[in-house]
């Protein structure tokens, strides 16, 4: 799928599948999560839900027959764990059924130039992941600045990355220029996820016209509920 302008409102069974979420309460109980996860399910099927490790069996036995697959994450919100304990979240999350595990990148070895230590590490990632789950990095394009964010998006491709998450969405927005920079300067070679600050169908569309492929939000029922109003 590939980013593209919107140019009259598109219908909610086209829109869902760029939209992603999660279940983004941290203390949420078992029963909030179940209330979420069959929510997401009664509307068009969205790209893909994404729990903490432990509930993904919970939410595949709810998302998968409405065609909706799950994701999860590791090291996250920010790259504060070990490469083997992410390595292990990976195989952990594959061996759960999970589609895609976002991952935190190692923001000291960034802001530190030590980028060769940030290269071996997404390699042994990508090492654990195989062909079996999509691993998407994290660049959290807020906190780089445009000189490092260009390294370090040359290291993912370097690497085999071939899609990256704009941010965790924990405190961090993504603006539309950022978007616009990394589609104008990587193109197809590289996949857009965009997460922080996107809540209206308005924000959607523009960072769709701005080259994203998909979009993290928490607002994904308004979002949805605005385009089933298209006439």
């Amino acid at each position: 799928m590939v980013g593209g302008a919107l140019t009259e409102r598109m219908a909610a069974n086209s829109l869902a599948k760029r939209l992603m979420t999660a279940v983004f309460m941290p203390a949420a109980s078992d029963e909030q999560a179940v209330a979420f996860l069959e929510r997401v399910a009664a509307y068009p099927p969205i790209a893909r839900v994404f729990v903490d490790q432990a509930r993904i069996g919970m939410a595949r036995r709810i998302l998968e027959p409405a065609g909706i697959s799950v994701g999860t994450a590791a090291s996250y919100p920010v790259g504060n764990q070990c490469t083997e304990a992410q390595a292990f979240a990976v195989r952990c999350a594959i061996s759960a059924g999970a589609k895609e595990i976002d991952v935190g990148l190692n923001y000291t070895a960034i802001k530190s130039g030590s980028y060769s230590m940030l290269e071996t590490e997404v390699r042994q990632l990508l090492d654990a992941s195989g062909d079996v789950i999509r691993l998407v990095p994290i660049p959290e394009v807020a906190i780089l600045t445009r000189p490092e964010l260009r390294r370090v998006l040359d290291i993912l491709l370097a690497c085999g990355v071939r899609t990256v998450k704009t941010s965790s969405g924990y405190g961090w927005n993504t603006s539309r220029s950022q978007v616009a920079w990394m589609a104008g300067e990587y193109g197809a070679d590289l996949e857009i996820d965009v997460s922080g600050g996107v809540r209206t169908y308005g924000e959607v569309n523009g960072m769709i016209e701005a080259g994203a492929n998909f979009i993290h939000t928490s607002k994904v029922f308004e979002i949805l509920d605005y385009a089933k109003e298209a006439p």
